[in-house]
């Protein structure tokens, strides 16, 4: 069973039981997370496709850490005037371990 969750203007799949790594979010560790926003869900043969989400479907999970991501280099040159920068960035990630798909 898996299914595909929308938060933060991206999409993932999601399988109970496994952790997904999802934009910063403002929760403290351990504190229990609810995504309605289920675009498709696969469950055993049945399969189920929402306009845009998926009536009643719900992932479930727990936020198990706050962590940065790797760091992602940005580089500019101009080949005129001997100029160049290098910056790094990283982003803040949050771990949610997802606990179940439920449909109310």
């Amino acid at each position: 069973m898996y299914a595909i969750i929308q938060d933060g203007g991206k999409q993932y799949k999601v399988m109970p039981g496994k952790s997904v790594e999802l934009e910063k979010k403002e929760l403290d560790t351990g504190t229990p997370v609810e995504f309605t926003q289920v675009l498709y869900v696969h469950k055993d043969d049945e399969i189920l496709v929402g306009n845009p989400i998926v009536p009643g479907m719900k992932v479930k999970g727990i936020v198990e850490q706050h962590h940065l991501g790797d760091k992602i280099i940005i580089y500019k040159f101009k080949k005129n005037g001997n100029s160049h920068t290098k910056k790094g960035h990283r982003q803040i990630h949050t771990r949610v371990r997802i606990c179940q798909i439920v449909k109310e």
